[in-house]
């Protein structure tokens, strides 16, 4: 499988690191497009692909996979620029991990270009523990979806959907998740040293208790209301913390923060 990266970033490199150690490519299989020059030179050095500064010079007439992996703001030049490789006999298929770019953009973007995938890795992703969502237009076969799977299954888990309203939900979820989750974290670290202890006790006491709350709904795979249940005994602390966080609406809370991501990517899809 050959794949060329548009956009050498830590996206980028997270997915082929992903897919050189499951061995789905070889280095020589990986062309990153990089206009930075330090980074093209670490690319070469990390992962032995081969760079370029520009499309000017790239053929894709053996390219599977084109992933577009630049800031959402920088698409423009790079549609243009793209387009003028892509014509009717093209195979390759253009794949997007821009947050809130849309198959219709990224169609008009590519000057009608009907063999399209969009998707939404998160940042765990770097570190192979990714969810990578995406869907694809009606020009994509299921070897060349299987293909593309396969890329975003290298750093974690992927799937495909055939509603393309759930690319917001997620952002919305997958994409911000991991910032609401850090973001409840630091309070916990917080109060954790409020009580009391030093901040590297905090640490191990919030990162263990999280990591093992989720490795436990992991392994017994039963609801989390259940598991709840199992350690909030009448009258108890739990039983107390959680009363405090239902009378303050920390629940709804948390309910209207994912909708308003939500509702902002669709607004940044329309922008």
């Amino acid at each position: 499988m050959k794949v060329l990266f548009i956009g050498g970033g830590n996206m980028g490199a997270a997915i082929a690191a992903g897919a050189l150690s499951q061995s789905l490519v070889e280095p020589t299989d990986l062309t990153f497009v990089e206009r930075n020059d330090e980074r093209r030179t670490w690319l070469v050095s990390e992962y032995g692909a081969l760079t370029t500064p520009s499309l000017e010079d790239v053929s894709l007439d053996d390219t599977d996979l084109v992933v577009i992996a630049v800031k959402p703001q920088h698409k423009d030049p790079v549609f243009d620029e793209l387009k003028l490789k892509l014509n009717a006999e093209s195979k390759c298929v253009v794949v997007s991990v821009m947050a809130g770019i849309t198959l219709a953009q990224m169609e008009s973007g590519l000057g009608g270009y009907g063999k399209l995938i969009r998707s939404m890795p998160n940042m765990p992703a770097q570190i192979r523990e990714g969810v990578t969502v995406f869907t694809a237009s009606k020009g994509v076969n299921e070897v060349e979806k299987s293909r593309a799977s396969s890329l975003f299954s290298a750093v974690g888990v992927s799937f495909e959907v055939s509603d393309e309203k759930l690319l917001d939900a997620a952002v919305a979820m997958a994409g911000s998740g991991p910032g609401f989750l850090f973001y409840i974290v630091e309070h916990f670290l917080k109060i954790s040293e409020e009580l009391g202890f030093e901040p590297n006790q905090a640490r191990d006491v919030v990162f263990h208790t999280l990591s093992g709350a989720l490795n436990q709904w992991k392994q017994l795979n039963v609801a989390p209301a259940d598991l709840r249940a199992r350690v909030t005994s009448k009258g108890g602390t739990t039983e107390a913390g959680i009363g405090v966080f239902e009378k303050g609406g920390l629940g709804e809370l948390l309910q209207q923060g994912v909708q308003a991501a939500y509702d902002r990517s669709i607004e940044l899809s329309k922008d």
